[in-house]
C-alpha cells in the first residue's frame, strides 16, 4: 500500500496546507480593518471600509477552505480502501488459518469464542487504519506548518514560547 499511503501523507500535506494559509488571509482582511478603524480615531471624516478587498478576502478564505475540505476528504477516501483491502485480505487469512487447523483444536475451543476473537481482532485493525493513520499524518504535518507559519508571522515570539515550553 505503498503508493496509496503517499498519497494520504500528500492529501494531509495538502489539506493542511490550504488550512494553515487562511489565518494569513485572514490577517491582512483584519489589518485593512484595523487601518480604517486608526484613520476613524485620527479623526479622517471620509475614511472608508474598503468593502471591495474584504469581499475578496472572503472568497479567498472560502476557496482555502473548499480545497482543504476536499484534501481531506480524499484523504480519508484512500484510508478506507487501504483499510477495507487490509480487513479483507486479513479475513481471508484467517478464514484459511481455520481451515488448516486441527480437529482437535476445535474439539478445545468453542466456536463461538474463536469467531469472536478473529472478527474483533480484525475489526480493531480497521478502525485503527481508517483513523488513527490520518490523525497521525495530520498531527506531524500540522505541527511542522503550525511553528513554521507562527516563525514566519512571528519569529521571536514563536522562539521565545519554544523556549518557555515546558
Amino acid at each position: 500500500y505503498k503508493f496509496r499511503l503517499t498519497a494520504v501523507f500528500l492529501a494531509s500535506i495538502s489539506g493542511l496546507l490550504f488550512s494553515l494559509i487562511s489565518p494569513k488571509v485572514i490577517g491582512t482582511a483584519i489589518n485593512k480593518l484595523f487601518a480604517y478603524v486608526v484613520l476613524v480615531l485620527d479623526g479622517v471624516t471620509d475614511a472608508q471600509v474598503d468593502f471591495h478587498y474584504i469581499l475578496q478576502v472572503l472568497l479567498v478564505l472560502a476557496g482555502l477552505y473548499v480545497w482543504s475540505a476536499f484534501f481531506n476528504y480524499i484523504q480519508q477516501i484512500i484510508m478506507v480502501d487501504v483499510a477495507q483491502d487490509t480487513v479483507f485480505r486479513l479475513r481471508k487469512e484467517a478464514n484459511d488459518k481455520l481451515a488448516r487447523l486441527p480437529l482437535e483444536f476445535f474439539d478445545t475451543h468453542s466456536h463461538g469464542e474463536i469467531l469472536s476473537r478473529v472478527a474483533n481482532d480484525i475489526d480493531n485493525i480497521s478502525a485503527t487504519l481508517q483513523q488513527n493513520i490520518t490523525q497521525i499524518f495530520t498531527s506531524i504535518v500540522g505541527l511542522i506548518g503550525v511553528i513554521f507559519m507562527m516563525l514566519t508571522i512571528s519569529p521571536l515570539m514563536t522562539i521565545i514560547a519554544i523556549i518557555l515550553l515546558p
